[in-house]
């Protein structure tokens, strides 16, 4: 968790051994020659080469971050600044110090790409804050997932910028149309005033409006650098990208200066000025007080068997429905399951749940009829309306047969499943209509009585909704 106050207080006792002056003439030669001292637009003779895989940071030397901005925009020094002002802070990385590498990736396609050619040409380079423009990110995005270098942009708002960079691409903004009253909403929190402020006192002028999501996304990409480095033999600090990657796109509930910072699972930031966003890691030893069961069998789950987890066995009949209000309209819930199903109809995952007549279930479990419907150990999204089954029969297949990032999202009468290996990239199991109105949403694991009972053990339960609703404990019989 992101400790403001803490970082605030030590920038205004950092001694800055260049002066503002000298900052300025550095920043206005980046300008003219571009990227580390290359003309801007330059082309290298070679494309990047995939560099998937470690990084290796010899003792000594520092962990380098990229900036790519737009040279020619105004105000472009102020993401340049914001960006070194979150390095200051971090300070450090398990004793490794940090260096900014400048780029200018322009405002357009080309020049996006010619800048993640230079940027991935430097395999030191670790991650990008940026590029500014989403145009330039059309172009940088590609390059950028071919070489597994994680990106955050501070201020891309298109909306299908992710079709570029599946695996890599993130933004700390909210996607258009939506961007614009929600910056309103953000600039008027105390801690962006505050932050504004000493960015004043340090710089001698206001900061540029996106500077305060350069800073945040800057602060988190070091965040989780940090979380996913070793230190190997010789002192040399090794960062796995793909780890890096996941670590980034996994980001939920972090407090950072623009607010709460929850990405969804396409790397964009969710709305949570104007949406409501919960979630429970089952960390503590008893159940959040929202939370509730249909058939409790107090014997068939825990909290503490596998700490950080809520472990629910599977039996027959079925027992242990967790569940909780569904809220009104649109929303999204999300969990990670471990389980490994092996005989027909095991099942673990989400559920969105009116009476026993009417539900769908979501998640891993084994069937072993004739294909299509069942493909043994593999996702299933199933839909029961006025206790019939309603086809098709969504089954999709992956390569991780013992666990699965789960993701259902409601829009309207339509709700549409997505599974996950690595919670980076999603895939499409299928969609279901239906006019049923949801009670609750929650997770599932059943059985059958001739079956062995196993564990499922969720991970995590992430409920997202466009409205804000009040919260009153729920009881069942």
């Amino acid at each position: 968790m992101l400790n403001t106050h803490t970082i605030w207080d030590k920038r205004r006792n950092l001694i800055r051994k260049n002066s503002h002056w000298f900052l300025s003439i550095f920043l206005g030669v980046c300008l003219i020659l571009g990227p580390l001292g290359q003309a801007n637009g330059s082309l290298l003779e070679n494309p990047a080469s995939p560099q998937n895989g470690g990084i290796v940071v010899p003792p000594g030397n520092p962990i380098e971050i990229a900036v790519a901005m737009y040279n020619a925009w105004p105000n472009s020094m102020d993401i340049n600044l914001a960006v070194q002002m979150a390095m200051d802070d971090y300070g450090s990385i398990k004793g490794f110090a940090l260096q900014r590498n400048d780029y200018d990736a322009g405002c357009d396609q080309s020049s996006g790409s010619n800048a993640a050619t230079s940027i991935v040409a430097n395999a030191q380079n670790v991650g990008v804050v940026g590029p500014f423009c989403s145009s330039s990110t059309s172009g940088a995005a590609p390059v950028l997932e071919t070489a597994g270098v994680v990106m955050i942009s501070p201020s891309n708002t298109a909306v299908d910028l992710h079709t570029y960079g599946p695996n890599i691409f993130n933004r700390m903004v909210v996607a258009d149309p939506a961007f614009d009253a929600w910056n309103v909403l953000v600039g008027a929190l105390p801690s962006v005033q505050s932050w504004e402020a000493d960015f004043t006192t340090v710089n001698g002028h206001p900061p540029d409006s996106f500077a305060k999501y350069a800073y945040d996304a800057a602060i988190l990409l070091l965040t989780r650098i940090d979380q996913v480095s070793t230190v190997g033999i010789g002192g040399n600090l090794l960062i796995d990208r793909a780890a890096l990657a996941t670590a980034v796109r996994a980001t939920s509930d972090v407090n950072g200066v623009t607010g709460q910072i929850t990405l969804d699972i396409f790397g964009t930031r969710v709305s949570t000025r104007s949406s409501s966003v919960w979630t429970d890691h089952f960390t503590d030893p008893t159940l959040d007080a929202r939370w509730a069961w249909i058939d409790e069998a107090p014997a068939y789950w825990s909290l503490t068997i596998n700490p950080g987890f809520l472990r629910i066995i599977t039996q027959s009949p079925t027992k242990n429905r967790l569940i909780q209000i569904a809220p009104e309209g649109d929303f999204k819930i999300r969990t990670r399951v471990l389980f490994t199903p092996a005989e027909n109809f095991q099942f673990a995952g989400l559920s969105i749940y009116t009476d026993e007549n009417n539900f769908m279930n979501f998640g891993r479990a084994y069937c072993n009829a004739a294909p299509p419907e069942c493909a043994e150990n593999a996702i299933y999204f199933d839909l029961v309306e006025n206790g019939a089954f309603v086809p098709p029969n969504h089954v999709k297949t992956t390569t991780v047969q013992n666990e699965a990032y789960l993701l259902l999202e409601r829009n309207g009468d339509e709700y549409t499943a997505y599974v996950s290996t690595n919670s980076t990239t999603w895939e499409e199991v299928g969609s279901h209509t239906t006019s049923i109105t949801p009670a609750y949403v929650g997770l599932y694991a059943s059985g059958q009585s001739s079956l062995t009972e196993i564990p499922a053990d969720f991970d995590s339960f992430i409920l997202e909704s466009d409205k804000h609703f009040v919260y009153l404990p729920l009881t069942t019989k």
